[in-house]
């Protein structure tokens, strides 16, 4: 329902609306706004993963100052990702 545009409190006063009030509810607020965040996480596949690590394994090889490192979780899935990019700062002219 949220991916058809509609928005969370809507979705609840529908599930309300159908169990007759919102005392009738299994759930609470939180429940549904973690609901919606888990399916849009898991929209995000080991493809995406693959992409971003390429994406920035290139980097660190034009630009020696660049750190990538990552992990995965026991699910395959990217646990953590670390990405920095040191900047020579240059002095300005007297």
């Amino acid at each position: 329902m949220h991916e058809a545009g509609f928005q969370t409190r809507q979705i609840m006063g529908f599930f309300a609306y159908l169990s007759g009030g919102y005392r009738n509810l299994h759930f609470i607020k939180k429940d549904v706004y973690n609901y919606i965040d888990d399916v849009r996480h898991s929209h995000i596949v080991q493809g995406d993963a693959a992409a971003i690590i390429s994406y920035l394994k290139g980097k660190t090889e034009l630009d020696p100052l660049a750190v990538v490192m990552y992990s995965y979780c026991p699910e395959n899935h990217l646990g953590h990702l670390f990405r920095s990019e040191l900047r020579m700062i240059q002095p300005k002219p007297a």
